[in-house]
């Protein structure tokens, strides 16, 4: 149960976890609007964190971008 209103993610490793579409973007290396267009068609692993943020974990992004190699050969 949860007590507080902050809650704390803990990324499975250092420096794993993306906070903010930017650098969603930057990882993937297209634009922010491609990034966010993606998001919004639930296209790419993402999490929402708080009411306006978006993240997302770069192992799960890396694994969804191999996938779509595979698909797309």
């Amino acid at each position: 149960m949860l007590t507080g209103s902050k809650v704390r993610i803990r990324a499975t490793e250092p420096g794993d976890l993306l906070y903010g579409m930017k650098a969603i973007a930057n990882a993937l290396k297209i634009t922010k609007r491609q990034a966010y267009h993606l998001h919004q068609e639930g296209r790419i692993p993402t999490i929402k964190i708080g009411p306006r943020r978006i993240g997302a974990r770069r192992n799960e992004l890396s694994a969804w971008l191999a996938g779509q190699e595979v698909i797309n050969a």
